[in-house]
């Protein structure tokens, strides 16, 4: 395993961990992203328009209070390089600038630096960009990194801010925008 990458998953997971407690659901897929058996693997490292915007949320987060933000920033600005960037397509109701603005990228996972049968993942959205609504069978756990807005359902649209964790249980469309 990469040393680099071991750092990245334990500090995010930390940082998780850190914020919701080991017995919340956020907590439990942290805990489980520890023990879950990973194999390094070759990627063919690739940009995308959306990578664009990566130097200035990082650096917005790497100005924020919080050391740890700060610090999981600049990992993924220095393994930002070495990532096979991707578009997530198909996505109804997405803007038509969509895939200039957004690009996804996998630390663990398919395309990621590691193979596992759970997923560590980075999102980048320009400004004023929303991730439409969408669902999917797994849970997903996020760290917020910069400002934006969450929502689930039907619901409000919620800023957990820079810190925050946002938890979308399994089947429940949600979406997400940046500010």
């Amino acid at each position: 395993m990469n040393a680099d990458l071991q750092e990245f998953v334990e500090t995010v997971c930390d940082a998780l961990v850190g914020r919701v407690g080991h017995s919340s659901a956020a907590g439990r897929i942290a805990d489980y992203v520890r023990i879950a058996p990973r194999r390094e693997r070759t990627v063919t490292p690739g940009q995308l328009p959306g990578c664009a915007f990566l130097a200035d949320a990082a650096r917005q987060a790497q100005s924020a209070e919080d050391p740890v933000i700060a610090r999981i920033a600049g990992m993924i600005e220095a393994h930002s390089p070495r990532l096979s960037w991707m578009l997530r397509t198909g996505l109804p109701g997405a803007a038509q600038d969509f895939p200039l603005r957004h690009a996804n990228a996998m630390f663990v996972g398919d395309n990621g630096l590691e193979t596992s049968d759970v997923t560590v993942g980075v999102t980048i959205m320009g400004p004023n960009t929303v991730y439409a609504d969408h669902w999917h069978p797994p849970e997903e756990t996020y760290l917020v990194l910069s400002p934006g807005e969450w929502r689930q359902n039907t619901g409000p649209w919620r800023e957990p801010g820079v810190g925050g964790v946002v938890y979308n249980p399994p089947g429940i469309i949600h979406s997400m925008r940046a500010g």
